[in-house]
């Protein structure tokens, strides 16, 4: 166990030394609070059309006019978490390849060899510290988005707000954390570094640019902004009629996108924090419910990136290639 504490240590040391940690919080932080920005300014354009139309209207008219636009705060995190999920999936990577090359570059994996230490409890301890790295950049994240929905977007969090704030966060966590070991894995097995490399990005791509673009192209009701059923005016229930007509379709594409642990966190994110209409301001036990395999997803695939990296590093070469 203090064996594992002492790697933990150096790999939150190193990445501290290097700057990594501040380069992640300014990066993430950055990009949250242009998307609080912008999605403020995008309200606060559709409030001054409402109250323009309101305007228009004459007393009587009024009684019958639109709903006033709601704005409810954690909505204002959308764009936030797509970054998230995309710039900081790519930042992950490079956590968990940077983990590695550094010790075949200086050298460090040979002396950490020569100690007692198993080779499993070096890869363990570089997990522990990467997560403890995250935890920490995403508790500032967590700071700078609840300070842009006061301070920019204007908005009041209630308690179960910040809860619902801190469930997505945990899921983020998870999630980056999977791409870090994803990269601990690749970068032990490949004997370069840029196969490694090309290796990480081939993979990012697929899933996380592809595979939810297409299960986003293939859904029907995505192609038209606020919703297909929506526009053309159908209500749920015969709105659930239709689709069973296209129940293998559906299976289909549910089934592309869960290959993608992208998808899995963003269906966990968005339902959590009220950015998918359906599931705003539901109960958080019936969101639980409703997004149960999502959320064993998010976990079954870090823990099998977890298991195949430790079988990985019972490799005796694991630490002691270097790239060519």
């Amino acid at each position: 166990m203090y064996s594992l504490l002492v790697v933990a240590k150096k790999e939150i040391r190193d990445a501290v030394k290097s700057r990594q940690v501040l380069l992640l919080v300014f990066f993430l932080a950055t990009a949250i609070l242009i998307s609080v920005w912008v999605a403020s300014a995008s309200f606060g354009i559709k409030m001054n059309d409402y109250n323009a139309y309101l305007a228009a209207l004459n007393p009587q008219q009024r009684l019958q006019a639109l709903a006033r636009p709601q704005l409810f705060p954690l909505t204002l995190l959308r764009s936030g978490i797509e970054y998230l999920e995309i710039l900081g999936a790519l930042f992950a990577f490079i956590i968990g390849f940077t983990s590695i090359s550094r010790e075949r570059s200086s050298g460090t994996s040979l002396l950490l060899q020569s100690r007692p230490i198993t080779k499993w409890q070096i890869i363990f301890g570089k997990i522990l510290g990467i997560f403890v790295i995250w935890t920490f950049v995403l508790i500032a994240i967590y700071a700078t988005s609840v300070g842009a929905i006061l301070s920019i977007g204007h908005g009041q969090l209630t308690l179960l707000d910040h809860f619902r704030l801190i469930i997505a966060f945990i899921g983020a966590d998870i999630y980056l954390l999977f791409w870090s070991i994803f990269a601990i894995a690749i970068t032990s097995r490949m004997k370069k570094f840029s196969s490694a490399i090309l290796v990480g990005i081939t993979s990012w791509l697929i899933v996380v640019l592809v595979i939810p673009q297409i299960g986003d192209t293939m859904d029907p009701d995505n192609q038209v902004p606020g919703g297909l059923f929506a526009s053309l005016g159908i209500v749920k229930a015969n709105e659930t009629s239709i689709l069973a007509h296209f129940h293998t379709f559906d299976v289909l594409r549910n089934g592309l996108e869960v290959t993608s642990i992208t998808k899995l966190f963003e269906r966990v994110a968005f339902a959590f924090l009220g950015i998918k209409d359906k599931y705003n301001q539901v109960p958080l036990a019936t969101v639980a419910r409703a997004l149960g395999t999502s959320i064993v997803g998010i976990f079954l695939l870090t823990l099998i990136a977890g298991i195949i990296t430790m079988m990985i590093s019972k490799n005796e070469e694991t630490l002691k290639r270097r790239s060519s």
